[in-house]
């Protein structure tokens, strides 16, 4: 296989991501064919398609959508990289390392971040999304510092705290037969279909968030995201909805409901991880500081939670 650049890797994730050549040139600042050219560039460097294209929709192939997330890594490794150049050129050698999950991304993080850097304006902020089965091997390589994520399984050498409980809301299309209500519980939802993420990306939190539905008594048809992260959401419609946290109405694109599940299962947690041994225990403890003081500002629900309440 021939090298492949950086920018192609990037266009390939834009197209994955709107599965559309007119909004994905447009998010590119390029033309269509221009799109296409380097589309076929990089399927003709990687020796195999990975779209398929017909005069009505794209979508990703099998081998398009397994490159997904390693394509992600890829643009994250070199935005680390160019973050810690920068840094350290202008002498801003202290630094902390944030990883976050997708759905965290809401307003926990933002909220999070902006206080600390507040506070602490000495310290660089590098937050980065992630996913959830990559948490621990970057803790342990250094690559992040501190992690926030839905569920957590600590390992021996890491420690976590809960910072909240969350609701569940269950995301629909306009067209949805249910859309019309003001509330669900999880039985209403038995037999949709539900889009779920990869279980590979985000083992746990798929397996909770399963686990929530079979307690309400709710078995649910599994469609899988085929693209991940959030903007899959703009094109649900039909019969298929997806269930994700409260603060989701912070990102509502137009044409969905939102709809509060009123089941008392039907929360989710957000919690935080470290290394037990850290390079920088200062600015990972004063982090922490900084987490616990805006979950107690906010009134979050669930802080200080033992681990076992959602993570067993």
């Amino acid at each position: 296989m021939q090298d492949v650049e950086l920018p192609l890797v990037r266009t390939f994730l834009v197209l994955a991501d709107e599965l559309n050549f007119r909004r994905a040139a447009e998010r590119l600042f390029i033309a269509q064919p221009a799109l296409s050219q380097r589309i076929a560039r990089l399927e003709e460097k990687v020796g195999m398609r990975l779209f398929d294209r017909t005069t009505r929709r794209v979508e990703l192939t099998f081998q398009g959508r397994e490159l997904v997330p390693t394509a992600m890594a890829l643009v994250s490794a070199q935005e680390n990289f160019a973050s810690r150049a920068s840094a350290l050129s202008s002498g801003r050698t202290d630094e902390l390392r944030v990883a976050y999950t997708v759905s965290t991304g809401y307003d926990v993080v933002p909220g999070l971040v902006s206080r600390f850097r507040h506070h602490n304006p000495d310290v660089e902020v590098l937050a980065r999304e992630t996913w959830g089965r990559d948490v621990v091997a970057g803790l342990r390589t250094r690559a992040f510092d501190v992690a926030i994520g839905r569920v957590f399984d600590p390992p021996d050498d890491m420690e976590a705290i809960v910072l909240r409980h969350e609701g569940l809301v269950a995301t629909l299309g306009e067209d949805h037969p249910l859309a019309g209500r003001t509330s669900l519980r999880l039985a209403d939802l038995d037999g949709e279909q539900i889009m779920f993420w990869p279980r590979e990306l985000a083992p746990l939190y798929h397996d909770l968030l399963l686990s929530i539905c079979r307690a309400g008594g709710c078995t649910p048809r599994i469609v899988h995201n085929p693209i991940p992260g959030q903007r899959i959401l703009t094109r649900l419609s039909g019969d298929v909805l997806a269930i994700r946290p409260e603060s989701c109405r912070f990102l509502r694109p137009d044409g969905l409901v939102l709809v509060d599940l009123v089941d008392e299962v039907a929360t989710v947690p957000v919690m935080m991880m470290w290394p037990r041994e850290h390079r920088s225990p200062n600015d990972v403890a004063a982090w922490r500081r900084n987490a616990e003081a805006f979950a107690d500002f906010a009134g979050w629900k669930g802080y200080g939670s033992p681990l076992e309440a959602r993570t067993s």
